[in-house]
């Protein structure tokens, strides 16, 4: 693994609902260091799979299945969806894409839960940014699927071409009317009256 591998660059190492021997051709090629690995949907819904290359003999791919966790109580762990990237602005806050998949293990605030990555980190998120995988938009979803569907993605992304995909630009648009949180000031221009200004986390209605 690189010394400069990023665990918040989910596009760079999520490759979506690929298959066991696409993922096997591509860990396989000869340019692919020993150690690569990739993730995937696993053929079982809502669950992962790891692909790793762990030598140069014959078979030198495994595939890991990443099961589901239950909470304490035996509750099965919701599962959720990043809407938009959020960054963190504290030590216990969880950055994540959007279209980035999350496990939700604790809600101690109804607007900021704990949740966990695929890689294990854990931390507080917004709880408006994301929404239950099995609520989300359909065309969301697709878009960040197809975004890391595909032999020449792949090829691309272990070559180090980027694909100058941005799952940031495929965001959920809510149905109006909803609520949403500043998670910045914003301070409009005083000449233009159809600006609004903003403060950190107000619940804001949009109509």
């Amino acid at each position: 693994m690189s010394s400069s591998f990023d665990p918040y660059d989910w596009a760079s190492f999520y490759f979506g609902k690929m298959g066991r021997e696409e993922a096997a051709r591509l860990l396989s090629d000869a340019n692919v260091s020993i150690g690569t690995f990739l993730l995937r949907d696993s053929s079982r819904p809502g669950d992962y799979s790891l692909s790793v290359r762990e030598s140069d003999e014959e078979n030198k791919v495994r595939h890991y299945l990443i099961e589901e966790k239950l909470t304490d109580s035996g509750v099965k762990q919701v599962k959720v969806i990043g809407l938009y990237r959020f960054e963190g602005e504290r030590d216990t806050d969880l950055p994540f894409e959007a279209g980035e998949l999350l496990e939700i293990i604790g809600k101690p605030e109804a607007e900021w839960w704990q949740a966990r990555n695929a890689l294990n980190a854990t931390g507080l998120v917004p709880a408006i940014y994301v929404r239950p995988v099995d609520e989300a938009n359909d065309r969301h979803l697709k878009g960040q699927s197809q975004s890391s569907l595909g032999s020449s993605v792949g090829e691309e992304r272990f070559s180090g071409v980027s694909t100058n995909s941005d799952p940031i630009e495929d965001r959920y648009e809510p149905p109006l009317p909803a609520v949403a949180k500043a998670i910045y000031d914003r301070q409009p221009n005083a000449y233009d009256p159809t600006q609004l200004k903003l403060k950190v986390l107000p619940i804001i209605p949009l109509i």
